[in-house]
């Protein structure tokens, strides 16, 4: 096995990195997921004033209200 093209010094990098950008809610994960679904209005896979109308029925940190909405 030919291991000399792989650098020692070389540092893993991460596949998918979250954005540190803010989009709707200040907790991080609620964010992240509301612009992962804005992401696919690209394929018609959402409507970003729908999202938008959604989100904004929905108390920040609070899972159940995300259910609910």
């Amino acid at each position: 096995m030919n291991t000399s093209a792989v650098s020692v010094n070389q540092q893993p990098t991460a596949f998918v990195q979250r954005s540190s950008e803010k989009v709707f809610f200040n907790h991080k994960g609620m964010g992240y997921y509301l612009s992962w679904i804005l992401g696919h209005e690209v394929y018609d896979g959402s409507d970003c004033d729908e999202c938008l109308r959604v989100a904004a029925q929905i108390k920040d940190r609070d899972a159940a209200s995300w259910q609910g909405a």
